[in-house]
């Protein structure tokens, strides 16, 4: 399939990406062209207001279980994360922790991308 795509393309100008898309559709003719899916914006996730636990580490204090000593995780919908040091306890305990905000950063194209295909 990659290969049929790349004879597809070779010594074609591509100017814009349904170009590219068309290209890809006619590379195989027989038995049926390719299928190609032309993606937008609207199937990429929004990560903008993303937070993420630095770590899972229990441990914040001499005597503290390490981390080596858990059993079950569980991540609750709210964000917060639960352990159990043994199957056999009845009670989670919560992670007394600070999520990090993420900062996502838009996506800007570097200067130095290359002028031509290398195939």
């Amino acid at each position: 399939m990659h290969s049929a795509i790349e004879r597809g393309i070779r010594n074609k100008d591509i100017s814009v990406l349904v170009d590219y898309v068309t290209y890809c559709e006619n590379a195989r003719l027989s038995p049926f062209p390719y299928k190609v899916f032309y993606l937008d914006n609207a199937l990429f996730k929004d990560f903008s207001n993303l937070e993420y636990d630095s770590s899972i580490r229990p441990r914040r204090k001499v005597g503290d279980p390490p981390i080596m000593d858990i059993k079950q995780l569980k991540y609750n919908q709210d964000g917060k994360i639960q352990y159990k040091l043994r199957h056999t306890d009845v009670e989670w305990q919560e992670f007394n922790q600070r999520s990090v905000k993420l900062f996502v950063t838009n996506f800007v194209r570097d200067q130095t991308t290359h002028k031509e295909r290398k195939i």
